[in-house]
């Protein structure tokens, strides 16, 4: 029974990973505006994209970078949490959509505030992400 729940979690996350290369081969052979199935700040109409959003990727890199994580982190999820996975994915899934549609919002307006500021294109802001420090256990011998 446990070997079938394991093929099948590889399988979903293998199939998953193949349609994401899907949609990013046609975008790119087809020349389709992907862009449109993202998330338009201010725009109703772009309310979509938080569902569609998290099926796009800016470039072959990033979906490249994307996929060994997905390919092995999402059996792992599927197989071993697999109630908590019914949860979780779906959560995951609208937080991206949602995550990206703030996102955008900010980058937006920061990139308006800059071309008011400089003559040169804006760039995109870096972020570093802090965590806090770690207590370690002392040994008491």
């Amino acid at each position: 029974m446990r070997d079938v729940r394991l093929k099948r979690a590889i399988i979903a996350a293998a199939l998953f990973a193949a349609l994401l290369w899907m949609i990013q081969i046609a975008g790119t052979m087809m020349a389709l505006p992907l862009d449109l199935l993202g998330i338009r700040p201010g725009a109703p109409a772009g309310l979509h994209g938080v569902l569609t959003a998290p099926l796009m990727h800016g470039s072959f890199i990033h979906l490249l970078a994307n996929t060994p994580p997905l390919l092995v982190l999402g059996p792992a999820m599927l197989y071993g949490f697999p109630r908590a996975a019914r949860i979780a994915l779906p959560t995951i899934w609208l937080g991206a959509g949602l995550h990206d549609s703030r996102s955008t919002t900010a980058l937006a307006r920061l990139r308006e505030l800059d071309r008011g500021c400089s003559s040169r294109p804006s760039e995109p802001p870096q972020v570093v992400l802090v965590s806090p420090p770690i207590p370690s256990r002392s040994r008491v011998q």
